[in-house]
């Protein structure tokens, strides 16, 4: 039996190099397979890892963002403005696929699980890249779907039939909350607008409503307050006859 052994090596700021930036120019020396960036914080690391792509590189970065169209834009607005179409030229010839992540707590309060948003590069969405239309590329996830692509809202919602994680803690962590609020109605959960209060801070005080009931916690003013009606049925629509059995929780 044949066994095939995998090694890695690390090089320390410092000890080993002087900068980020002059130990990843200097990692391509050593012939590498795959390139771990990190996080792609400025201007030189992230034209050094996408120049590192162009070479047949495998380079994984991470950035700090929200959706597969904020990183693409993220990236590109980076770089001075009389550059950035060379950027997306480069980007839709080297970039493979962009996953995001956002940690929801599980329904059961055993920790954490993780909705993703998966985006590959196919030719519509380097099309889109290319010509700085970014804000197509939900669409082209949608119409992806057959190849793994998904969208954040959507596995929020898979995570919430499953009973993994509540209906609010799934609309707290969408990006687009009108989306999401239609989505789990779609999905049979009632969703209702409910009225919200204000609470005005002055200096080291506060002050309430003259009409505020103090067992209930003041809501900051904000677009719209959603309340979640939630059944036996684990946040599904409950039976008029149970309409006794439901609570009700705010969100903002």
């Amino acid at each position: 039996m044949n066994f095939l052994i995998q090694t890695s090596s690390q090089r320390e700021i410092k000890e080993h190099a002087e900068s980020f930036a002059r130990a990843l120019r200097a990692a391509l020396r050593e012939d590498p397979d795959i390139v771990m960036v990190g996080e792609m914080r400025d201007l030189e690391t992230t034209e050094i890892a996408i120049e590192t792509a162009e070479t047949g590189h495998l380079v994984l970065g991470t950035l700090h963002t929200s959706t597969a169209a904020t990183t693409i834009d993220r990236i590109i607005d980076q770089f001075p403005h009389d550059q950035q179409d060379q950027v997306r030229t480069m980007l839709t010839a080297s970039l493979k696929s962009v996953i995001c992540q956002t940690l929801c707590k599980r329904a059961d309060g055993n920790g954490r699980v993780a909705a993703l948003e998966i985006m590959v590069v196919t030719h519509g969405v380097a099309a889109n890249i290319r010509n700085g239309k970014t804000h197509q590329i939900p669409t082209a996830i949608q119409t992806g779907k057959r190849l793994g692509m998904q969208l954040i809202n959507d596995d929020l919602v898979r995570l919430v039939k499953e009973h993994v994680v509540d209906a609010e803690e799934a609309y707290l962590k969408a990006i687009d909350k009108n989306d999401m609020a239609n989505k789990l109605r779609t999905a049979g959960f009632r969703i209702e607008a409910a009225p919200y209060r204000t609470l005005s801070i002055f200096g080291n005080g506060s002050s309430q409503p003259k009409n505020a009931n103090p067992t209930v916690p003041m809501i900051p003013k904000m677009n719209a307050v959603i309340r979640f009606v939630c059944g036996l049925t684990c946040h599904k629509k409950a039976p008029p006859r149970a309409a006794t059995a439901t609570k009700t929780s705010r969100i903002r």
